[in-house]
């Protein structure tokens, strides 16, 4: 709800928005439902998904009206540094537009490179962040998030907007979410699944170098979610959703294929990339795994 609202209330018919690639498709989807034009600033594999500044400049037109950012992004795990952060907040402020910054994942980082800023920490006023307790904490099932912005005028709107979806959430999920994010507790949260990523990415990491024919990643540096490309026998990407289909029915296994989650017409089709997860019991992803290397057989 919270990226809804900042949307709902951003983009408008006629506005022109950038979003980063690949991304939670919520935040192109929603603007393009508002009438936006939205065009996609991509990541690339070869540059370890860090999209390029001067492809971002490339995008700017008279009516940009917003910056759609993921950091740490799903599905590839990239983690927009500090440097890369502030060219962006100069390019916004030359010219009027607004950082959005999705921050869901913003807890989770997985290497000794710095923590980058939030993007309300950039000493911008046109920038807007949104978290919950849903990703980075997991508590999915509690619906409850928040939006954080230096300009009045922008949460304003926000709060307009909301008197229309949400009035008020359940007393329960709301002392759970309180319990959960309080100084004694919430350090404690953080710690266990940053455990659990960290050995669950190692396990990852072990795969692809068992079967360096048949799979390739990028390590993710951050976030919840790691995206590994698989290939056939062939040496060729596989048909991913077919791999996930079998997948499912004959191991009970659930991955998301890219190209039904991530992909986007004349931009991208991430053939043969499937997003796993860094967030299940270290056990399930080994048993996963397992699965994932007798069915790349039949590939």
């Amino acid at each position: 709800m919270a990226n809804y609202l900042v949307l709902s209330t951003t983009c408008t018919k006629g506005d022109h928005v950038i979003c980063q690639f690949p991304n939670y498709g919520p935040l192109y989807l929603l603007p393009k439902y508002f009438g936006a034009e939205v065009d996609f600033w991509v990541g690339k594999e070869e540059r370890s998904w860090n999209p390029d500044i001067e492809e971002l400049k490339a995008l700017i037109k008279p009516n940009t009206k917003a910056i759609i950012l993921t950091n740490p992004c799903n599905p590839t795990g990239t983690v927009l540094g500090q440097e890369i952060l502030e060219q962006i907040r100069n390019l916004a402020k030359r010219h009027n537009i607004t950082i959005f910054g999705d921050e869901v994942f913003r807890p989770l980082f997985h290497d000794d490179t710095p923590t980058p800023p939030s993007v309300i920490s950039l000493g911008y006023n046109n920038t807007i962040s949104t978290g919950s307790v849903s990703k980075a904490y997991s508590l999915p099932g509690i619906r409850i998030g928040w939006i954080i912005s230096p300009h009045k005028d922008i949460l304003q709107r926000i709060i307009a907007a909301r008197d229309y979806t949400t009035l008020n959430v359940s007393r329960i999920d709301d002392a759970i979410a309180l319990f959960a994010l309080s100084p004694d507790v919430l350090p404690k949260i953080v710690a266990q699944i940053l455990a659990t990523q960290s050995k669950n990415i190692e396990q990852y990491e072990q795969f692809v170098t068992r079967n360096p024919d048949r799979c390739r990643w990028v390590r993710p540096r951050g976030g919840g979610t790691a995206f590994v490309h698989f290939s056939g026998s062939n040496g060729k990407s596989i048909d991913e959703v077919g791999f996930a289909e079998k997948l499912i029915q004959e191991f009970g296994v659930a991955v998301i294929p890219a190209s039904a989650g991530f992909s986007e017409e004349g931009v991208a089709d991430y053939k043969g990339y499937l997003r796993l997860s860094l967030g299940q019991r270290v056990e399930a992803v080994a048993e996963g795994l397992r699965a994932i290397e007798l069915a790349i057989q039949d590939f």
